[in-house]
Parts: structure tokens; sequence; C-alpha cells
């Protein structure tokens, strides 16, 4: 509510769920009669467990369902497909639910070649468990930036720590 009061947009979004929330039916018919205001707030109902049980599969529906209509919806919508929420994840439809919102995302770059970073990432581990210092410290730089994997600063910091046990110059600098 403080942030709506001074005008704070996503303040203003949450009070709008807040005050929505404690009517699902109506939000669902809504939804389902094409609003795409009701859409993207079913999914966050649906995301957060707000005013329904918590259901990932039936946010992402209701955003889908929104960006059909609503540029802003694949925001969202891209969001769910990077964290494989409600549906499997999928780097080149977020690639391209950031394209509907706006060709110059700066997302776009950094998820279409999401794949590669996967594949890399997977070849590092495999090296480091062979004993590879470099590989412990590129697996460093994965998890430091979430470069195919979850951005994660604990395993960040215990792969550069095992690359520099490993004698591996630059990680000892660099702890």
């Amino acid at each position: 509510d403080k942030a709506a009061e001074k005008g704070a947009k996503q303040g203003e979004y949450y009070r709008y769920i807040m005050n929505n929330s404690t009517n699902i039916k109506a939000l669902e018919k809504n939804a389902k009669d094409g609003n795409v205001e009701a859409a993207k707030v079913l999914s966050t109902c649906y995301y957060e467990g707000l005013g329904v049980a918590k259901n990932d599969k039936n946010a992402f529906k209701f955003m889908k369902k929104a960006a059909e209509k609503d540029a802003d919806a694949n925001y969202q919508l891209a969001q769910y497909y990077i964290n494989g929420v409600g549906t499997k994840k999928d780097y080149k439809k977020a690639v391209e639910c950031f394209k509907k919102y706006n060709p110059m995302c700066a997302e776009i770059a950094l998820f279409s070649n999401a794949e590669s970073h996967q594949k890399q990432f997977n070849a590092y581990r495999k090296a480091a468990n062979g004993g590879n210092a470099e590989a412990y410290f590129m697996l460093h730089i994965c998890y430091e930036y979430g470069f195919g994997v979850d951005a994660n600063a604990h395993m960040s910091h215990q792969m550069l720590v095992n690359s520099a046990s490993l004698g591996h110059a630059p990680a000892q600098r660099k702890l």
C-alpha cells in the first residue's frame, strides 16, 4: 500500500492483486472471457498462492493466455520459461517472448546463448570431476553469473576454492 501511495507501479500492481485475489471465480471467468488483466492477476495468484492454492501449471496457463494479447505479459511468460514455472525450461521460447515484449530487450542476447552455456557448463563439470583446476575456475564463473546453471554464490565460492587448492593462480589471486 505504501509503495502504491507513492506511485510505484509494482506497488499498484500488487495492491490490485491483493484486492482481487479474494474473488478467484470472477477472475477465472474474466480471464476465460479474454480479460488480459484478469489473466495476469490470476497467474500471479496461482504463482504466489494468493487466494488460491499455489499451482505453477495454472500460473503458466493464465500468463500464456495474457501474453497472446499483451506485450508486457510476455516478459513474465519468458521468466516462466527460463525458470520452468508450470512448463519445462525452454530458452528458445523465452527469447521469443522477450522479442514480443520488446525487440531491444537486453535478455534476448543472454538467453539466445543459454543452450551453449548449458553445454559448456556440462563440459566444465566433467573436466572438474577429473581434477582440472581450470574447469573448477570456469564453474566458479558459471555459478557466479548463472551461465548454464542457476546463479549460486555458495557454489561459485566453492568452485573457486577447489580451483585455488589445485594451484590455479588466477583462482588463488581472486580468492
